[in-house]
């Protein structure tokens, strides 16, 4: 006869489970069996308030209760056979604790563990269709991917008291050293000199390590368990277990002593478990996962303009320097934005660690330079900015032609003001074309802001007047100006 060993070593297992299990805390709330396969969890839908009468009466409003019918998946068994003559009578149920002692622990622990984290993270983000963070971290933003979380929780109503935040070891160094935390440093009670460094919640939320081989985005359960090919290493799960159902609807461990089995002489041992992981619809704002996609985290170790003068000579390029060797990277990766100043972005040169951006219109000042979209690589995730120069700008104040009227006197000038002094000025920066109206150019004068273009053979109409071809200095396209003639 077979005796079910979960029932002698409860109260052991269960120890042993609350103490090396680490998704522990994820358990089955409401939950109601359907035959064998399927459990039904409640979902309860109510109205809100509306406004009382002083009259008398109350304001009747709608009420749903229906259930969301989830089938378990995960069924697993072994056996192990164990000749008679390596067991001595006397020692069978030790025998069995030592067997059930050492599966539970170098397997059936950690794979629970490992297949309700990846259980997570695939209804998170397919059968719900809910994006992963993938901000790589590190000591300077990982206190800020968990406020982003936190934040986002906030903002849709998820429990504050619960929350766990579960993270590899490597994370929870991070969450030690992280720049903006401030410890409260504990000397241990026995006067020791001890010193206790140990990150054990943060604000308020309570954080358990989870062995990296057991939070991977997808295993391989053919045979015990394994990442599966192309699997991603989780770095932190914060979730409220409020959005989790955690089933285990059956567990038995047998001890079949020789004789009362057909496998041969001596004692067969099989250990089962069934039970699932599901995610709950409709509370998914309590789940947010960042996970590592195996990028190349790449840095900016220097950033600067080519080719210009402050105030003087066009920036051609933006050179950057990353502080990692850098594949494939093209124009389109690249965010170029105005800050004080602006450009046109152009081609994009250069290989490994050093790459150049072309510009072009630029306009004095600081503008932001961000790469993204380039699989395999992480950049920073904020606009890195630079200084880039240009000519000097200059904005027409008025352009009014000189010495005509209309009904007869001609125009001889056209005098120009400008928003700042212009040095160098001749007539040969300046194109005159025809509108509604002509004329020929002639001579230049003036100085600083104000300048006088000479004209000829004009004919009452518009023009339109080009400045260009002066070092140092963008003027107008072109500006209208109405002259008369004859």
């Amino acid at each position: 006869m077979a005796i079910n060993y979960v029932e002698q070593f409860r109260p052991q297992l269960e120890q042993k489970y609350a103490r090396e299990l680490v998704s522990g805390d994820l358990v089955a709330n409401g939950v109601t069996f359907v035959g064998t396969q399927t459990v039904k969890i409640p979902r309860l839908t109510v109205a809100g308030y509306k406004e009382h009468s002083r009259g008398g009466g109350w304001n009747r409003q709608s009420l749903a209760n229906d259930w969301e019918l989830k089938k378990l998946e995960h069924d697993r068994d072994v056996e192990f056979f164990v000749d008679a003559m390596d067991v001595d009578e006397t020692n069978q149920v030790l025998s069995a604790a030592n067997v059930t002692n050492t599966f539970e622990e170098e397997q059936a622990i950690p794979e629970l563990d490992a297949y309700r984290f990846s259980k997570i993270y695939y209804d998170y983000t397919t059968t719900f269709s809910e994006s992963a963070d993938d901000t790589v971290l590190s000591e300077a933003n990982v206190l800020t991917i968990f406020d982003k979380f936190m934040e986002e929780m906030d903002d849709a109503g998820v429990p504050q008291s619960g929350r766990i935040l579960y993270v590899t070891a490597a994370v929870h160094t991070m969450l030690k050293n992280a720049q903006q935390v401030q410890r409260a440093i504990i000397v241990g009670g026995t006067n020791d000199g001890r010193i206790n460094r140990g990150v054990r919640s943060l604000d308020e939320v309570k954080i358990v390590i989870v062995p990296k081989d057991r939070f991977k985005t997808v295993y391989n359960f053919t045979s015990g368990f394994e990442p599966a090919l192309g699997a991603l290493q989780i770095n932190m799960i914060l979730l409220h277990p409020r959005s989790v159902i955690a089933v285990d609807k059956h567990s038995s461990i047998y001890l079949w002593p020789p004789g009362s089995h057909t496998q041969g002489d001596g004692y067969l041992y099989q250990n089962r478990r069934y039970g699932d992981l599901f995610l709950i619809e409709k509370k998914l704002d309590g789940i947010k996962i960042n996970v590592d996609t195996g990028a190349v985290n790449v840095g900016i170790s220097s950033i600067e303009q080519v080719g210009g003068t402050a105030g003087s000579v066009n920036s051609t390029g933006i050179k950057i320097t990353f502080d990692e060797d850098v594949v494939g990277l093209e124009a389109s990766h690249v965010t170029l934005s105005s800050g004080s100043g602006s450009a046109v972005k152009g081609n994009l040169s250069g290989s490994g660690k050093v790459w150049t951006l072309g510009i072009s219109s630029p306009v004095e000042g600081n503008v932001g330079i961000k790469f993204s979209g380039l699989s395999g690589y992480a950049f920073p995730s904020l606009p890195v900015l630079v200084d880039i120069y240009s000519e000097k700008i200059i904005a027409v104040v008025s352009a009014v032609q000189q010495g005509g009227a209309s009904g007869g006197t001609p125009s001889t000038g056209i005098k120009f003001t400008f928003d700042k002094d212009v040095t160098g000025l001749q007539a040969s920066h300046f194109t005159i074309t025809a509108g509604t109206g002509s004329a020929t150019k002639g001579a230049l004068s003036g100085s600083a802001k104000e300048w006088t273009l000479a004209l000829s053979s004009p004919t009452s109409g518009t023009v339109s007047v080009g400045i260009a071809g002066l070092t140092g200095y963008r003027f107008p396209a072109a500006t209208i100006v109405e002259i008369y003639g004859s």
